[in-house]
């Protein structure tokens, strides 16, 4: 039908052959031959369903960096200070399309956002803020649970720096009677022999998670790849779906800084990782960060990851060749809602992620 309609358009419109003749003539049956190629093998080839699922995109907001820092660059107001600006903040992200966030909630006061360490770990900070945030919108809370104490042990008798991923967690689920600020918690394998985040610290952690609906989600660079199998997934302590997500030009990660040896990066990567969990369920993230992240989230949507960390963790530029300056990570959000749109993927929305990163809030 198509390929007919299309025949007739192109034989019936003689008015143009009537009026240029400069040119080797195409006979319509030529024509016909063509356009009959095209159409049926466009009809035979199968659509490709790469980008056929929904994204998931996770605002990260504040970052690590406080107000001193950002004013060389022009920029006064970031990170978000009060318990009220830390809300809208988060509010604002999410209603610009991000259906996740991960923050590190600050100390309110003026003085620490002005001059840092801004950082706090207060369940009743973090619950007073994310209770204004969940007044107005729905959201996964992919946060930060673990802190890093010294240990007394024998060889160390002043204290081994040693990552806890227990109680926080705790102090944060029964602050929320359920996983409402910490729907699922960050692990990172900066230190996969050993130091502060080794396998027994992680171990524990994850069983903690796993018996209060808290989703553990993977922050690795590819060398942990490995690491984080034969410990924690082969052993059967991770449910499916596997939360996998790249660490990539983040926290002094300094690899990804020329092209095309950047998207080459990106794809070798998740090469590996599919080769390394082919045999598990498994969500695949990027957290790109440093002057490449654009480029390279864009090309993390067109490769069809699950999900996507934008923000100011680690980020500045907006664009990797110019020196505009993101000033909120709404701004970060509101780009790549957009070019999901064109490059025709959907957005998920706060209960289509829960689903497709496998998290339950209860």
């Amino acid at each position: 039908m198509l390929t007919t309609c299309l025949y007739n358009a192109i034989h019936e419109d003689d008015i143009l052959n009537r009026q240029y003749k400069k040119g080797n003539p195409v006979s319509t049956e030529r024509i016909k031959h063509v356009v009959e190629h095209v159409v049926s093998k466009g009809i035979q080839w199968k659509k490709d369903s790469t980008m056929d699922k929904k994204l998931v995109i996770e605002a990260s907001t504040p970052g690590h960096f406080y107000r001193d820092l950002w004013r060389p660059f022009g920029i006064e107001n970031i990170p978000s200070c009060t318990i009220e600006e830390q809300a809208q903040m988060l509010i604002d992200c999410v209603k610009a399309g991000a259906a996740a966030v991960h923050t590190h909630v600050n100390d309110p006061s003026r003085e620490s956002c002005d001059k840092g360490p801004y950082h706090v770990l207060d369940a009743n900070v973090e619950g007073d803020i994310f209770d204004k945030v969940f007044d107005e919108v729905d959201c996964v809370t992919l946060n930060h649970g673990w802190e890093v104490k010294p240990t007394i042990t024998k060889a160390y008798p002043h204290g081994e720096p040693k990552a806890d991923y227990v109680t926080y967690h705790k102090e944060l689920w029964e602050r929320g009677k359920g996983n409402k600020y910490i729907q699922g918690s960050v692990i990172m394998t900066w230190s996969r022999t050993g130091g502060p985040h080794s396998a027994d610290v992680i171990t524990k952690g994850i069983e903690y998670m796993n018996t209060h609906d808290i989703k553990p989600m993977w922050n690795c660079h590819i060398d942990h790849l490995t690491w984080v199998l034969e410990n924690f997934l082969e052993t059967g302590l991770c449910k499916e779906p596997i939360g996998y997500n790249l660490q990539i030009g983040k926290h002094e990660d300094e690899r990804y800084f020329s092209n095309p040896w950047n998207y080459i990066g990106v794809i070798y990567e998740m090469s590996l990782v599919k080769e390394a969990l082919r045999d598990y369920k498994y969500t695949l993230g990027m957290h790109m960060e440093g002057r490449h992240w654009l480029p390279l989230t864009t090309l993390a949507i067109m490769l069809g990851f699950d999900n996507v960390r934008v923000g100011i963790e680690d980020m500045f530029w907006m664009y990797p060749h110019k020196d505009d300056i993101i000033k909120t990570p709404v701004d970060s959000v509101k780009k790549v809602v957009a070019i999901a749109k064109d490059l025709g993927r959907e957005i998920a929305t706060p209960k289509e992620a829960r689903t497709i990163l496998g998290v339950k809030r209860t």
